[in-house]
Order: structure tokens, then sequence, then C-alpha cells
């Protein structure tokens, strides 16, 4: 086993997020002694993490939304049929994520 070998699989399988970083994390994962299962758990999430981000942008680029809105700018006296108290918790400060989330990515995630 190489590491050319598991970098050509890695694109195979389009990692692409974290092939170019595999070395340093295998010199990581010896360095701490680390297992395999945390090892391949950690290029997992990575992977995963990037892609999240990725679909993400991707979503609010195609979204039209502008850059930089954030719900403390919303004008809901221009659409009185958003209710500022749906948006915030009671306490005003904190915003109902869960909610939000489901809006911005998708109601399929819980």
């Amino acid at each position: 086993m190489s590491l050319t070998g598991i970098e050509r699989n890695m694109e195979m399988l389009k990692l692409v997020h974290t092939r170019p970083c595999v070395a340093e994390l295998l010199e990581e994962a010896s360095r701490e002694k680390r297992g395999p299962l945390e090892f391949f758990d950690k290029i997992l999430a990575m992977e995963v993490e990037a892609r999240e981000e990725r679909r993400i942008a991707a979503s609010l680029k195609v979204s039209g939304l502008p850059r930089g809105m954030r719900l403390e700018s919303f004008d809901y006296l221009f659409q009185p049929a958003v209710e500022k108290a749906h948006i915030f918790n009671i306490d005003g400060h904190s915003y109902r994520l869960k909610d939000f989330n489901q809006t911005m990515k998708g109601a399929h995630l819980e």
C-alpha cells in the first residue's frame, strides 16, 4: 500500500476535499497514535463538512439572496405576515435555528 495508491483511490471516489491533506492527516494520526477507525472517521467527517459547506454556498448563490443579509436587518413592517416572535425565542436574543436551518437547507433536516 502506498500513499500514491491511496490518493488515486480517493480521487476515483471523488474525495477531492481531503485528498490533498491525506499525507498530513496520516502523519498526525501516527504521531498521536490514533487507530485506523479514528483516522477514517476524521477523513470522512472532513469530506462531509467540506461538501456541506460547498452545497450551502452553491444554494445561496443560486437563490439570488443578497449577500450579508441578517435576521436583525429584516424589515418586519414591510412583510407583516412574518411575525418577529416566530423568528426569535421568547428572550429576544437567540434565533430558532432549527426553523431557520430548515428554511435555508430544506425541510428534510431535523
